[in-house]
């Protein structure tokens, strides 16, 4: 499970993703159609500050070391997590081993 190990913030690479984030924000403001999206989405949601569009200013101001502190703390423990298998499944031993594989 890769996605267990601990994650730093590196600057270089998360600069680029703030930019391209802004970039994009900057982008549908200049679209009608997503000005449209948006405008009727306060319409349908009352505004709802959860459904709201990102700032560019919001965007500004995320904290990345909190952000890999928050994602390290809650993935780096698989003990206590409860997996939920569903769908047409392998016989048992056989998806056993795979388990026993992958997890």
């Amino acid at each position: 499970l890769q996605f267990i190990s601990r994650v730093q913030p590196d600057g270089d690479y998360l600069r680029s993703i703030e930019q391209r984030l802004i970039e994009s924000t900057r982008n549908e403001l200049n679209d009608p159609k997503s000005v449209m999206f948006w405008e009727t989405n306060k319409l349908t949601t009352q505004d709802h500050p959860f459904l709201r569009p990102i700032k560019e200013a919001r965007i500004r101001t995320l904290d990345y070391e909190k952000a890999c502190e928050i994602y390290n703390d809650r993935l780096s423990n698989i003990d206590c997590w409860t997996f939920v298998l569903c769908g047409n499944l392998p016989a048992d031993d056989v998806l056993e081993e795979l388990l026993t594989k992958y997890i």
